[in-house]
């Protein structure tokens, strides 16, 4: 796995949906930036090892080669005055405290393993964020043809 030296002090960074099939992430979301070879910084995870680091850090992988999928994961800790600048809300589990601003919608974590009532729960967070990201991506196509 790549990453680049300090590059969670930045502010979030221009990105380009590229819809590549061969990108894990939900739009194919790549950064518009140039990166300094001597910025950059490989690490080799192993099978069963995993990753953890700051939201705003540059990172990336090349193919995977192994035989198994690879799988992405991603937990955001949050306080509850941090809201969408779009003005929709994202989902949300409290960890601790109360939430008096209402910025998230909140939901019960899972009570097992692929129960029914979680499974309708997932599927109904999963079809309102594909809305949002969808109305938000019309939205940036109107204000591009704008400028």
């Amino acid at each position: 796995m790549g990453f680049v030296r300090a590059s969670h002090k930045n502010p979030i960074l221009p990105h380009a949906d590229t819809f590549d099939p061969n990108n894990l992430l939900s739009r194919g979301q790549e950064i518009q930036v140039d990166v300094a070879e001597e910025d950059k910084v490989s690490i080799e995870l192993q099978p069963g090892q995993m990753s953890l680091h700051h939201g705003l850090m540059i990172h990336g992988s090349g193919p995977n080669s192994s035989d198994d999928r690879r799988i992405g994961a991603v937990i955001r800790y949050v306080t509850p005055d941090v809201a969408l600048e779009s003005g929709e809300k994202d989902f949300a589990i409290p960890v601790r405290g109360t939430d008096t601003l209402g910025n998230f919608l909140h939901y019960d974590p899972p009570n097992g393993y692929f129960s029914a009532k979680d499974l309708a729960t997932y599927e109904n967070i999963r079809v309102q964020q594909n809305k949002a990201q969808a109305a938000r991506a019309v939205r940036e196509l109107v204000y591009d043809k704008e400028a």
